[in-house]
Protein backbone atom coordinates (compact mmCIF):
# COMPACT_ATOMS: atom_id res chain seq x y z
CA UNK A 1 0.00 0.00 0.00
CA UNK A 2 1.28 3.22 -1.42
CA UNK A 3 0.21 6.15 1.34
CA UNK A 4 -0.03 9.55 -0.75
CA UNK A 5 2.25 12.44 0.62
CA UNK A 6 1.73 14.82 -1.93
CA UNK A 7 0.26 17.15 1.12
CA UNK A 8 3.11 16.73 3.00
CA UNK A 9 5.63 17.12 -0.23
CA UNK A 10 3.33 20.46 -1.19
CA UNK A 11 4.45 21.65 1.69
CA UNK A 12 7.78 21.50 2.01
CA UNK A 13 8.16 22.19 -1.34
CA UNK A 14 6.57 25.69 -0.96
CA UNK A 15 8.81 26.74 2.31
CA UNK A 16 11.27 29.04 1.37
CA UNK A 17 14.66 29.81 3.54
CA UNK A 18 15.47 33.64 4.21
CA UNK A 19 18.96 34.14 2.88
CA UNK A 20 21.09 35.67 5.19
CA UNK A 21 19.30 35.93 7.86
CA UNK A 22 19.49 33.62 10.87
CA UNK A 23 17.14 33.58 14.44
CA UNK A 24 18.66 33.40 17.97
CA UNK A 25 16.69 32.08 20.62
CA UNK A 26 15.77 34.57 23.72
CA UNK A 27 18.57 32.59 25.92
CA UNK A 28 21.34 33.58 23.82
CA UNK A 29 22.91 37.04 23.09
CA UNK A 30 23.17 38.13 19.24
CA UNK A 31 26.41 40.03 18.17
CA UNK A 32 24.41 41.70 14.90
CA UNK A 33 20.58 42.31 15.22
CA UNK A 34 18.58 43.09 12.37
CA UNK A 35 15.47 44.83 13.50
CA UNK A 36 12.03 43.78 12.63
CA UNK A 37 11.36 46.41 10.70
CA UNK A 38 14.89 45.78 8.48
CA UNK A 39 13.88 41.90 8.50
CA UNK A 40 10.34 42.80 6.64
CA UNK A 41 11.37 45.52 4.96
CA UNK A 42 13.76 43.38 3.16
CA UNK A 43 12.18 39.83 2.77
CA UNK A 44 8.44 41.26 2.43
CA UNK A 45 7.61 39.31 5.14
CA UNK A 46 4.47 39.85 7.56
CA UNK A 47 5.43 42.21 9.81
CA UNK A 48 3.44 40.98 12.83
CA UNK A 49 5.18 38.15 12.65
CA UNK A 50 8.87 38.99 13.43
CA UNK A 51 7.81 41.38 16.19
CA UNK A 52 5.77 38.47 17.92
CA UNK A 53 9.30 36.95 17.80
CA UNK A 54 11.27 40.09 19.04
CA UNK A 55 8.48 40.69 21.73
CA UNK A 56 9.10 36.62 23.01
CA UNK A 57 13.08 37.38 22.86
CA UNK A 58 14.21 36.28 19.97
CA UNK A 59 17.05 37.96 17.74
CA UNK A 60 17.35 38.24 14.12
CA UNK A 61 20.94 38.02 12.97
CA UNK A 62 22.67 38.83 9.63
CA UNK A 63 24.15 35.87 8.04
CA UNK A 64 26.07 35.87 4.57
CA UNK A 65 27.61 32.17 5.09
CA UNK A 66 24.54 29.96 6.95
CA UNK A 67 25.88 26.63 5.43
CA UNK A 68 29.04 27.04 7.48
CA UNK A 69 27.48 28.96 10.24
CA UNK A 70 26.25 27.40 13.46
CA UNK A 71 24.98 30.64 14.94
CA UNK A 72 21.30 30.95 15.39
CA UNK A 73 18.30 28.75 13.08
CA UNK A 74 17.76 29.06 9.60
CA UNK A 75 14.43 31.47 9.34
CA UNK A 76 11.44 30.80 6.81
CA UNK A 77 8.44 31.57 5.23
CA UNK A 78 5.93 28.78 5.17
CA UNK A 79 3.26 28.65 2.10
CA UNK A 80 0.79 30.51 4.61
CA UNK A 81 3.21 33.37 3.79
CA UNK A 82 4.06 33.57 7.62
CA UNK A 83 7.50 33.85 9.42
CA UNK A 84 8.75 30.50 11.23
CA UNK A 85 11.93 29.44 12.63
CA UNK A 86 12.96 26.27 11.65
CA UNK A 87 14.27 24.02 14.35
CA UNK A 88 16.95 21.63 13.75
CA UNK A 89 14.27 18.74 14.35
CA UNK A 90 11.65 16.75 12.72
CA UNK A 91 8.15 14.79 13.51
CA UNK A 92 9.27 11.38 10.95
CA UNK A 93 6.09 8.94 11.15
CA UNK A 94 7.14 5.00 9.99
CA UNK A 95 4.76 2.40 8.92
CA UNK A 96 3.74 0.53 12.10
CA UNK A 97 5.22 -2.21 10.79
CA UNK A 98 8.52 -0.90 10.70
CA UNK A 99 10.51 -2.83 13.32
CA UNK A 100 13.23 -0.39 15.88
CA UNK A 101 16.07 -1.49 14.55
CA UNK A 102 15.05 -0.52 11.06
CA UNK A 103 13.97 2.71 12.11
CA UNK A 104 17.34 3.34 13.87
CA UNK A 105 19.20 2.65 10.81
CA UNK A 106 17.30 4.83 8.33
CA UNK A 107 17.53 7.87 11.38
CA UNK A 108 21.53 6.83 11.05
CA UNK A 109 21.48 7.07 7.23
CA UNK A 110 20.79 10.65 7.75
CA UNK A 111 22.49 11.52 10.37
CA UNK A 112 19.51 11.97 13.05
CA UNK A 113 19.10 10.92 15.99
CA UNK A 114 16.27 9.77 18.25
CA UNK A 115 14.93 12.55 20.73
CA UNK A 116 12.04 10.73 21.83
CA UNK A 117 9.56 8.55 20.49
CA UNK A 118 6.05 9.97 20.60
CA UNK A 119 3.75 7.57 22.29
CA UNK A 120 0.38 8.88 21.44
CA UNK A 121 1.26 7.25 17.48
CA UNK A 122 2.90 3.82 16.22
CA UNK A 123 6.19 4.60 15.56
CA UNK A 124 6.21 8.19 15.47
CA UNK A 125 9.40 10.02 16.39
CA UNK A 126 10.91 13.23 17.19
CA UNK A 127 13.94 13.69 15.66
CA UNK A 128 17.62 15.85 16.12
CA UNK A 129 18.64 16.92 12.76
CA UNK A 130 22.32 18.73 14.29
CA UNK A 131 23.40 20.97 11.76
CA UNK A 132 21.70 19.09 8.38
CA UNK A 133 20.07 20.49 6.10
CA UNK A 134 16.58 19.90 7.70
CA UNK A 135 14.16 20.88 5.01
CA UNK A 136 15.98 18.58 1.94
CA UNK A 137 16.33 15.91 5.02
CA UNK A 138 12.48 15.95 5.16
CA UNK A 139 11.98 15.76 1.51
CA UNK A 140 14.52 12.53 1.36
CA UNK A 141 12.73 10.76 4.05
CA UNK A 142 9.36 11.04 2.42
CA UNK A 143 10.45 9.67 -0.46
CA UNK A 144 11.43 6.51 0.91
CA UNK A 145 8.33 3.66 1.13
CA UNK A 146 8.83 2.77 5.08
CA UNK A 147 8.26 6.47 5.93
CA UNK A 148 4.30 7.51 6.19
CA UNK A 149 5.67 11.32 6.20
CA UNK A 150 8.73 13.84 7.46
CA UNK A 151 7.72 16.78 8.35
CA UNK A 152 9.83 19.98 10.20
CA UNK A 153 9.58 21.01 13.42
CA UNK A 154 8.64 24.94 13.01
CA UNK A 155 8.68 27.63 15.42
CA UNK A 156 5.75 30.17 14.89
CA UNK A 157 3.88 32.86 16.90
CA UNK A 158 0.36 32.35 18.04
CA UNK A 159 -1.94 35.22 17.35
CA UNK A 160 -3.41 36.24 20.70
CA UNK A 161 -7.33 35.95 21.10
Amino acid sequence: MTLDKGNVLAKLGSIRALEGVRAIAPSRAPDVIASATALTAQHLINSGDARAFEAAGWHFIKDDKPSTSKAGLDVVVDSDGRLKILAHALNVKFRPSVPRNMVENVLGRFGLSMRRNMGFSPNLFLVDDPGGDTLSTARSLNKLDDVVYAEPVLIEPIESR
